[in-house]
């Protein structure tokens, strides 16, 4: 890996940013001016308290844009006008949770568009809302939130062409602890939608902020077409300080990738990143071995490279980093 302007992040932040298409056929939900009133509903808070909210999952280091889209392409262009000594590991740092925050987590604005409007069912177990369909959709969505146990929720967000089944590309759980906090699961079920691949999501809101574990399997690389599985493991506290670790192998390459990410609510970090190349690929059987090339970098709170070090050499001060070096995850 060199560390030059041209370089651009590899795969693992193309697996995190799932096909837009197949995002898309998630995007159905209808948004009505609220009339939510705590007098009339006030018994339908702790079904809408289940359903997740992205304000809670924010990921992305600071600063961090206010907006909905998936804009990995307007995020280059901002990246690369940074200039040439933008830390390249900040710049995977970023779209990973960039790709995270606004392509994965920003389907749940479908969720609260659809909880703006009352419940049209109210049961002694079970709330819903909708069905809606929005004037020019083939599609009409409604979300389902039921308590089936005491302390314990489940919702779905289902779909379905209008007198036909309906199908949940997106369902969860949720377990309430004190006040907003608790724990939780997502589960994005992109073959219901007519795609390909899952994402599973554990979450956690507690004191010290958030943290969450993504699994991906079977999402297909925009670029290549290949299918991979990913893993990625953050922590987010209420400053926006922040952690990230992830694996990404790709089935059909076979490279394999592994990075730790550290930064501060200021932006400043450093990410420490292990590669191990295809079998029969060049470096794959270099002085790197099987434990692959190790690939660190430091930045400052401008995103600037204050230390890199990889087979290659060395430039920059150590000292400048703001966290110990710490090693990539190992699955």
């Amino acid at each position: 890996m060199r560390f030059s302007r041209g370089h651009r992040s590899p795969s693992p932040s193309r697996a995190a940013g799932v096909a837009l298409a197949a995002l898309a056929l998630l995007a159905t939900g209808g948004g009505c001016e609220s009339t939510l009133s705590n007098d009339v509903f006030s018994a339908d808070i702790a079904y809408l308290n289940a359903v997740p909210r992205r304000a809670v999952l924010h990921l992305a280091s600071a600063p961090s844009p206010e907006v909905d889209t998936a804009a990995s392409s307007a995020l280059e262009t901002v990246s690369n006008a940074l200039g040439p000594e933008t830390a390249e590991l900040w710049r995977m740092t970023r779209e990973v949770t960039w790709q995270i925050d606004h392509q994965i987590f920003g389907v749940l604005r479908e969720l609260e568009a659809v909880t703006d409007t009352a419940p049209t069912v109210r049961e002694d177990t079970r709330r819903i809302w909708g069905p809606y369909r929005d004037a020019l959709s083939p599609v009409e969505v409604r979300l389902v939130v039921t308590r089936p146990a005491a302390g314990a929720y489940a919702y779905a967000y289902e779909q379905r062409i209008p007198g036909g089944e309906y199908v949940a590309p997106v369902s969860g759980t949720w377990r309430p602890a004190r006040g907003v906090f608790g724990a939780g699961t997502i589960l994005f079920d992109f073959a219901a939608a007519g795609g390909e691949g899952r994402v599973d999501v554990a979450f956690e809101r507690h004191a010290g902020g958030v943290d969450f574990t993504l699994d991906l399997d079977g999402l297909a690389d925009e670029a290549t077409g290949e299918t991979g599985s990913a893993r990625y493991v953050a922590r987010r506290d209420e400053a926006g300080a922040g952690e990230l670790a992830f694996t990404y192998e790709a089935s059909a390459a076979g490279e394999r990738w592994a990075m730790r990410s550290q930064w501060r609510a200021d932006g400043s970090g450093r990410a420490d990143a292990r590669v191990v190349a295809a079998e029969g690929a060049e470096g794959a059987d270099g002085a790197d071995g099987a434990d692959g090339a190790i690939v660190r970098e430091c930045w400052d709170t401008a995103f600037e490279r204050v230390f890199a070090e990889s087979p290659e050499g060395s430039v920059g001060d150590p000292e400048a980093c703001v966290f110990e070096p710490a090693e990539p995850p190992t699955e």
